[in-house]
C-alpha cells in the first residue's frame, strides 16, 4: 500500500510547480520531445511476414474497402524520413500512415491468412505487427496495433498458419485484428495516432497501398510546385538560370502535395516532364513501387536532395532532383544554349501541378581570343543535296562591351569566312538579335539588349548589306560555321544562344525569258 501525501505538503507542492510554471520559459512547453529512433525501427525492417508474399508487383489486382476510416493521410510510399543528424540513415516511408484516434477498430478488407504476429522492436509496446496474405499472394502489413487489443481469433488463425502454410490461418473479409496503439508523439499539432500499412509483393517489393484501396476517401488537393532551378554537386543550389558547358549539373524541384490535411505535406505520386518543346514524356518516378524495390533505402539520397530535404515530426520540405534515373545517367540536356522544361507533378488521384522552367548552357568567350584564334565554335552540317532558299542568324552574347564582339559564318564552298558582326566602339550590353538581310536596323543602336528570353528579339540587318543574301540558292551540302571571339583584353562575355536558321529548297526559281517579236 503506498503512503499518502499529508494535505499541507501536497499543497506545498502544488503551489511550487505552479510557480515554476509561472516563471519557466513557455517555450520549454512545447511538443514532447521526440525520441531520436523512434521511427527507426521502420527502417530497413525485415518482419516475420517477409519472403511470403507471391503476388505479381505489376499483376492487376483487387481493390478493397478501408480498414478503418481515417482523418488524415500522414505519409505515403514516397515520403522522406530521417530521424537522426546521418544522412545514410534516409529512407523512404513505404507505405502510408493513416491517422485515426487511438483505440480505433481495425479491420481487415480483405479475407486470407494471418501470416504473422510480432513486436518487431522489443521491448517497445508501440511496434505490433499483424499480417495477413491475401487471396492473391499480396501481404499486408498493419503496424501499430495496441497488442492488448489483438483478438484471441488472431493468435488462433495465426496458430493455424503456423501448423499448415498451405491451408491454415483463413479469416474472412472486415475481420477486426486489432485497435490503433496510443502515440506518444505530437506532430504539426496532431498526436500522431496511426496504423502504417505496408503491401508486399513477390519478393517483398513495396507496392503502392493507395493502388489496392477504393475511392471512399478522396484526394481533392492538388500538390503545390514552389520552386525550380539549377543545383551542383548532391545539394548545391544555384540562384542563377545560366550554367556554363561542361559543368555536371541537374534541375532540382521543390513540391509538396496534401491529402485530407492541412498539415501533413508528402511528395508527389509521379514527377513527369518534357524537354525542349519535344512531345516525348519523362518520367522522374512513379511511386507505384520505390526505386528500391524491396529496399526503402536505396536512392533515397538521389532522387531527394540530402541535407535539404528535411521529413520528420517537425519538419517536411521535398526537394527532388529532376535528372534522377536508377542507372545515374541523367537525361537533361548537355548541349549550349536556351533550354526549357515543361514539368508536371502529379499525385494518386490524378490531381497536377504545372510549370515551365528556362535555363541556359553558356560558353565563355576567352578574353581577346580573336588576337589567338580562341573563341566559341558551331558548326552545322548539312548532308542533303540542298538548296539554300534563305538564311537568318539568331545571337544570344552577353557582354560588358559588346563592340568587341566579332562573328563570322563560313559556308561550305566560302574560301574564307564573311564577318557578320565586326568590333566597334559600342560599349553597351549584350546582343539579343536575330540578323536578317531583310532588316536594315543596324546591329549597333546605342540601346542594351537584355540576354534573357524571349531571345532573337531584336532583328537587324548584316554589317554588309546583303552578305547573307549571297547564299541564296547555292548549294548547302557540308559544314557551315559560326565562330565568335572576343577582339580586346579586360572584358568578356558568354554564348547564351546561336540558332542557324537555314531555309532549304530542292526546287531552283523559276526563271521567265523576255519573248523577242521580230
Amino acid at each position: 500500500m503506498k503512503r499518502a501525501i499529508p494535505l499541507k505538503r501536497f499543497t506545498f507542492l502544488a503551489l511550487f510547480f505552479l510557480l515554476l510554471c509561472t516563471f519557466f520559459p513557455h517555450n520549454a512547453l512545447a511538443a514532447p520531445i521526440i525520441p531520436p529512433d523512434l521511427e527507426y525501427p521502420e527502417y530497413s525492417l525485415n518482419t516475420g511476414s517477409a519472403g511470403i508474399a507471391t503476388g505479381d508487383p505489376d499483376a492487376a489486382h483487387a481493390r478493397y474497402g478501408w480498414p478503418f476510416p481515417f482523418q488524415q493521410m500522414g505519409h505515403l510510399n514516397s515520403s522522406y524520413q530521417l530521424y537522426s543528424l546521418d544522412l545514410n540513415d534516409a529512407y523512404f516511408h513505404h507505405g502510408i500512415d493513416m491517422i485515426a484516434p487511438f483505440g480505433t477498430p481495425v479491420y481487415t478488407p480483405c479475407a486470407g491468412q494471418v501470416v504473422n504476429i510480432e513486436n518487431y522492436s522489443y521491448p517497445s509496446e508501440l511496434y505490433w505487427e499483424v499480417a495477413i496474405l491475401d487471396p492473391q499472394g499480396y501481404v499486408w502489413q498493419y503496424h501499430h496495433i495496441e497488442q492488448s487489443s489483438i483478438p484471441q481469433a488472431i493468435y488462433q488463425a495465426y496458430a493455424a498458419y503456423q501448423a499448415d502454410h498451405q491451408n491454415g490461418g483463413l479469416i474472412t473479409a472486415n475481420t477486426h485484428i486489432g485497435n490503433i496503439v496510443p502515440w506518444p508523439v505530437e506532430s504539426f499539432g496532431y498526436i500522431f495516432n496511426h496504423i502504417h500499412l505496408n503491401i508486399l509483393a513477390a519478393g517483398d517489393i513495396y507496392l503502392n497501398p493507395l493502388e489496392f484501396l477504393d475511392y471512399t476517401y478522396r484526394d481533392e488537393q492538388a500538390p503545390q510546385i514552389q520552386r525550380v532551378g539549377l543545383f551542383t554537386g548532391a545539394n548545391s543550389l544555384l540562384s542563377g538560370n545560366t550554367i556554363p558547358f561542361g559543368t555536371d549539373y541537374s534541375l532540382y524541384i521543390q513540391t509538396r502535395d496534401l491529402y485530407m490535411s492541412n498539415v501533413f505535406y508528402l511528395p508527389p505520386q509521379r514527377i513527369t516532364y518534357k524537354l525542349d518543346g519535344s512531345d516525348e514524356t519523362n518520367t522522374v518516378w512513379d511511386f507505384h513501387t520505390l526505386p528500391g524495390g524491396a529496399s526503402d533505402a536505396n536512392y533515397v539520397n538521389q532522387y531527394f536532395l540530402p541535407g535539404l530535404t528535411q521529413g520528420d515530426y517537425e519538419n517536411r520540405v521535398f526537394y527532388i532532383d529532376l535528372g534522377f534515373t536508377k542507372d545515374g545517367t541523367n537525361p537533361l540536356p548537355t548541349e549550349p544554349g536556351l533550354h526549357s522544361i515543361n514539368i508536371e507533378v502529379w499525385d494518386y488521384a490524378y490531381n497536377r501541378a504545372t510549370w515551365m522552367y528556362k535555363w541556359v548552357i553558356t560558353q565563355p568567350l576567352t578574353d581577346n581570343g580573336c588576337a589567338t584564334g580562341q573563341g566559341v565554335t558551331y558548326t552545322t552540317q548539312v548532308n542533303e543535296d540542298i538548296l539554300v532558299e534563305d538564311i537568318d542568324m539568331g545571337l544570344v552574347i552577353a557582354h560588358d562591351e559588346r563592340g568587341q564582339v566579332m562573328v563570322t559564318l563560313k559556308g561550305p564552298l566560302d574560301n574564307a569566312p564573311i564577318t557578320l558582326i565586326a568590333p566597334s566602339t559600342d560599349t553597351n550590353l549584350n546582343y539579343n538579335i536575330l540578323i536578317d538581310d531583310a532588316s536594315t536596323n543596324p546591329i549597333d543602336n546605342d540601346l542594351r539588349d537584355d540576354a534573357i528570353p524571349p531571345y532573337y528579339r531584336r532583328n537587324v540587318g548584316p554589317m554588309a548589306d546583303g552578305s547573307l543574301d549571297s547564299y541564296t540558292y547555292s548549294n548547302a551540302q557540308g559544314a557551315w560555321q559560326v565562330f565568335i571571339c572576343d577582339s580586346k583584353a579586360g572584358v568578356s562575355g558568354a554564348v547564351y544562344g546561336l540558332d542557324l536558321r537555314l531555309d532549304l529548297t530542292a526546287e531552283l526559281p523559276q526563271v521567265f525569258l523576255p519573248i523577242v517579236i521580230r
